[in-house]
């Protein structure tokens, strides 16, 4: 299992449009999850929902042409690197989950339920094939499933829609995670961390920047999550452009009272610490170049200080 004692956890987009800049970006913070860069500024085709879409058509599984320049770039740069020098264990990959992509079916009623099995099939031979192709080059993978659009078609509360979707997103995790996969779910909309905690994945990423009421209702359930192992990327850092050195001070602040608060229940704060992983919320990849490269500097800093100030595992 993964312990991160706050690594830096990136949701995948970088904005800029030569994939060897960013995978060499992620390669110089050695206190964040390894995983290669999505470039939804390189071509459309390179934007998560369209690279998976096109992906569910290629003919060995794999990324459509011209849909992952990342994937390959920070392959061949780990390939060139002395397996001494890399010391990461695991590797993160991010897709679109199958809700995201295919709810709108399971919304359109029997017809689009009939056609849900087939597509959701084809997903999972994609997603089974970044799994296989990360195990073979030597990484634990760490599959995150990109779920912004869960609230919107999960329905009312109890609904039948929300049972069926809930049930879906579940089997698919004990799949994946069968395959050999750490799974983990980002939704960058208004959920309760409390679903996402539900869905038995291993890792859950929100916006606890922006919803802070929907995070405070979930403390319950994200204590048992991190005392069973599970591990809180807590989007604190808000992607929104420069960050100034009072609004850094104020962000500081706020991730510890957050950390801190989680203590209780049969968790103490050292296991809280290690459980967590610091974070920014989403739209990094539509920033600038610059401003996204300060919102990364921050988080890298953010967490050698934690890591410092609590002696965890640099």
């Amino acid at each position: 299992m993964y312990t991160p004692n706050c690594d830096v956890f990136w949701v995948g987009s970088y904005p800029v449009r030569d994939p060897m800049s960013a995978s060499r970006r992620i390669l110089n913070a050695p206190n964040m999850l390894l995983h290669w860069p999505q470039l939804p500024k390189r071509a459309r085709l390179e934007r998560v929902t369209e690279q998976t879409y096109a992906a569910l058509t290629t003919k060995n599984d794999d990324f459509a042409r011209g849909s992952a320049a990342g994937w390959s770039a920070m392959w061949r740069l780990l390939k060139a690197r002395p397996r001494s020098w890399i010391n990461h264990t695991h590797f993160k990959s991010q897709i679109t989950g199958p809700v995201t992509l295919f709810g709108r079916l399971q919304a359109g009623g029997l017809k689009g339920e009939q056609q849900l099995p087939k597509y959701v099939t084809l997903w999972l031979r994609h997603a089974y094939w970044q799994i296989d192709e990360i195990r073979e080059r030597g990484f634990k993978p760490v599959l995150v499933l990109d779920e912004p659009l869960l609230p919107t078609y999960l329905g009312p509360s109890g609904s039948s829609r929300e049972r069926k979707l809930l049930k879906l997103l579940r089997s698919i995790t004990k799949r994946l995670k069968r395959r050999g996969a750490l799974v983990g779910v980002h939704c960058c909309n208004r959920v309760s961390p409390a679903t996402l905690v539900g869905l038995g994945v291993d890792l859950v990423h929100f916006d606890a920047f922006h919803f802070p009421t929907q995070l405070a209702r979930a403390r319950v359930e994200l204590q048992s999550f991190m005392r069973d192992g599970g591990i809180v990327a807590w989007g604190m850092i808000p992607a929104e452009g420069a960050l100034s050195s009072a609004g850094q001070a104020r962000i500081e602040k706020s991730l510890g009272d957050l950390l801190a608060s989680m203590e209780g229940r049969g968790l103490p704060l050292r296991r809280v610490l290690s459980q967590s992983m610091v974070a920014p919320t989403c739209g990094t990849g539509s920033l600038s170049a610059d401003e996204s490269q300060k919102v990364m500097d921050f988080a890298v800093a953010l967490s050698r200080q934690l890591k410092t100030r609590y002696k965890l595992t640099l």
